[in-house]
C-alpha cells in the first residue's frame, strides 16, 4: 500500500468520523428542541461524501499488481512490465492470410448484402439448364 492511498485512508476516515460526529450532536439539539423534522445540514451531508470518495480514491490507489497464477501449471508467474505492446511486423501478421489466399477482410467482402443475388440465379439457373439438357 503506498503512503498517498495511507493518507487518503486517514483523512477520509478523519472527516467520516467528524462527520458522524456531527450528526449525532444535530440529533441530540433536535431532540431537545423537539423538532424532530429537522433535516440534516447541507454541510455534514457534503462532508461525509467528501469523505466517502477520498476513502474510495485510497482504496483504488492502493491497488497493486500482484504475482498472477498459471491457468494450466498452478505456478505463480511475475506479471509482465506494464511498457506497453510489442510492434506488430505486417509480414508476420498477414502471412497465415496469403498462403491461405484470403484477405483478413473476407469477413466483410463475403457479407451477403454485398452479393449480387440476381446475378447469382443467372448462373444457378444456366447450370441447372446445362445439367438437364
Amino acid at each position: 500500500m503506498s503512503f498517498i492511498s495511507r493518507v487518503c485512508y486517514v483523512i477520509g476516515s478523519l472527516l467520516l468520523l467528524n462527520a458522524g460526529y456531527a450528526s449525532y450532536t444535530f440529533n441530540q439539539v433536535a431532540k431537545r428542541v423537539l423538532d424532530h423534522n429537522l433535516e440534516l445540514p447541507l454541510d455534514i451531508k457534503i462532508e461525509a461524501l467528501v469523505a466517502c470518495v477520498i476513502v474510495a480514491l485510497g482504496a483504488i490507489l492502493s491497488i497493486e499488481a500482484s504475482d498472477q497464477v498459471d491457468i494450466y501449471s498452478g505456478a505463480l508467474v511475475k506479471p509482465r512490465d506494464q511498457s506497453g505492446l510489442k510492434n506488430i511486423s505486417m509480414g508476420e501478421a498477414t502471412g497465415e492470410h496469403e498462403i491461405i489466399g484470403t484477405t483478413p477482410f473476407d469477413h466483410i467482402e463475403s457479407n451477403v448484402e454485398f452479393i449480387n443475388i440476381i446475378k447469382r440465379r443467372e448462373e444457378f439457373a444456366k447450370w441447372e439448364q446445362s445439367i438437364h439438357s
